[in-house]
């Protein structure tokens, strides 16, 4: 699991919030991510990545 000590208080109240979910363990299903859309935006260090799966059923992480 990431270490969130010095991550922004929102950061830190929803990673509190995820409890002994998937998230809490690092691991996601990327359909919660991506949803029906196919894609998702993320930010990182100010910057915005897109996050999509192709017609072929990969990830590519653009940004």
């Amino acid at each position: 699991m990431q270490d969130v000590s010095k991550a922004p208080s929102r950061l830190k109240s929803e990673s509190n919030r995820a409890g002994s979910d998937a998230t809490s363990r690092g691991r996601v299903d990327v359909l919660e991510l991506v949803g029906n859309h196919g894609r998702v935006t993320i930010s990182h260090a100010g910057e915005d990545y897109i996050l999509r799966i192709t017609r072929n059923g990969k990830l590519i992480l653009t940004k």
